[in-house]
């Protein structure tokens, strides 16, 4: 684990990390191929992109890819299972940006201009809206999203994935640990997002745009890059300027500490109060009883919160308490634990990455692999549903 303590830091400083070339060529020229083969043949409603492409989770079942993620999560649900779904996420050049006018209502071209304020239309995933079917009075969360780059990115504003260094505190701050906020989140899903966003506005009035707690990471790299994002790390895509299709696939997966049943639809306020609490590979973050291999009802870690909070008399804290906060709960946890804290280690190795770094990928408009298998292979990977990378 000594290999990616870097890195371990950074993910969770910046509530994501990026390992540079994970993923061997062969795989990605085989998945590329596959995907490509069906682009020209999407115009047929019966042509789902990606549909029944081994080659595609092939990048997860038959790569070092589980290895690497679960260095960081520790042991997920997927883990020993085959992945049977994926998301395909191209995004053609063109996307998010203007439109020149050409008199023609029905034929529009783009003039590959980004829009203006493309910045502020990030999102979470799992959340209800218009668009994906989720229904409302749930939040669909997932543990990480796994992002692997199928084509070369060499420079920002090309359709890549872009995130938002610390943004996963703030969600927490804002919803988690807000029950009013998190019941607006929960029934008015991506509109709910909408307390945040202002809050991002008026850090923009102060600081300028792209800078204090709503900076910009771009996800840029060479095709074989992998990206691991935590579930409430703020994402969207970035205009595509470029005359290229970036090419993308994204898994969603859940550690072992999501409980049982039908997990991938489960609310779960702890992880949304406490981003790395079911991140077992994170050891002094993440919850020290279900580590040790506790039952759910042992788990104090969301009472210690706010005990914690109420003391301190802050009410929901900000941004500069969150991260001593949420060690003061985990540490109420440990100390209740202390004789089960040791029962689980890191892994005693794990595969090295050429390069860590922090910058991330994202977009709308993508579609969803069915690959052959079904059953629970579905509910392994059907977690939340994204708008898209």
């Amino acid at each position: 684990m000594a290999a990616y303590a870097d890195a371990k830091q950074s993910l969770v400083r910046d509530g994501f990390v990026i390992l540079r070339q994970i993923i061997p060529k062969d795989k990605i020229d085989r998945a590329l191929r596959a995907i490509n083969s069906k682009i020209g043949k999407f115009q047929d409603p019966n042509v789902t992109l990606g549909e029944g492409i081994d080659v595609v989770t092939d990048l997860w079942n038959k790569t070092r890819l589980p290895d690497v993620v679960t260095a960081f999560t520790g042991p997920l649900k997927q883990s020993g299972h085959p992945i049977h779904h994926a998301q395909v996420a191209p995004v053609a050049p063109g996307h998010w940006c203007g439109e020149k006018p050409t008199g023609d209502q029905k034929h529009k071209h783009s003039n590959f201009v980004p829009h203006k304020h493309w910045e502020r239309w990030w999102h979470i995933d799992g959340l209800y809206d218009h668009i994906n079917g989720l229904p409302p009075g749930n939040i669909h969360a997932f543990t990480a999203l796994v992002g692997v780059l199928l084509s070369d990115v060499n420079e920002p504003l090309s359709g890549e994935l872009v995130v938002y260094p610390g943004s996963h505190n703030t969600m927490a701050r804002i919803y988690g640990r807000n029950p009013r906020n998190l019941a607006r989140l929960r029934n008015e899903g991506s509109n709910g997002l909408t307390i945040a966003k202002d809050e991002q506005l008026a850090e923009e009035a102060r600081q300028g745009p792209g800078r204090g707690p709503w900076g910009i990471q771009h996800f840029v790299g060479k095709a074989g890059d992998v990206v691991i994002v935590n579930y409430l790390t703020a994402h969207s895509v970035a205009p595509n300027r470029s005359p290229n299709i970036r090419h993308a696939v994204y898994f969603r997966v859940h550690t072992s500490l999501c409980g049982e049943g039908e997990f991938w639809t489960r609310y779960r306020p702890v992880a949304l109060a406490l981003p790395w609490h079911d991140w077992s590979g994170l050891p002094r973050d993440s919850c020290a009883a279900r580590r040790a291999g506790l039952g759910q009802g042992s788990c104090t870690c969301l009472e210690s919160l706010r005990d914690s909070l109420r003391d301190r008399g802050r009410g929901g804290g900000g941004p500069s308490h969150d991260r001593k906060q949420q060690r003061n709960a985990l540490g109420i946890a440990r100390a209740q634990d202390h004789a089960h804290a040791h029962a689980h280690a890191e892994a005693a190795s794990a595969p090295s990455p050429s390069h860590a770094s922090s910058s991330s990928s994202g977009e709308k408009g993508s579609q969803q692999i069915a690959a052959s298998g079904a059953g629970s292979a579905r509910a392994l990977t059907a977690g939340g549903r994204g708008r898209g990378k």
